[in-house]
């Protein structure tokens, strides 16, 4: 039973770092903006901005915009207003690149 314990808890911490399931990414990069640290998974159309830091529940109203300016800022490309969409753990937005 401990063995079972351990292994569950190892392949739940492996998954800490990985963009939802079934998001293709083409790059990532670990970027800190503000308080937040994240890191941004990204292709030509979509991101997922994965938030590493502990933070306040008074701190969650500002992860959504500091997720927004570290995609931006990654990518190069603008984030499509309306689209942006998430938790504070993980957002998820569409990009609008220059072609």
């Amino acid at each position: 039973m401990l063995r079972w314990l351990i292994g569950a808890g190892l392949i739940a911490l492996a998954g800490c770092n990985t963009p939802k399931v079934g998001f293709r990414y083409t790059a990532q990069k670990s970027i800190t903006v503000g308080k937040n640290s994240f890191t941004v998974f990204y292709n030509k159309t979509y991101a997922q901005a994965l938030r590493h830091n502990r933070i306040k529940l008074r701190e969650t109203a500002q992860v959504q915009a500091d997720a927004v300016a570290a995609t931006q800022t990654v990518t190069g490309c603008k984030v499509r207003p309306g689209s942006i969409k998430g938790d504070p753990g993980l957002v998820e937005m569409v990009l609008s690149c220059p072609k």
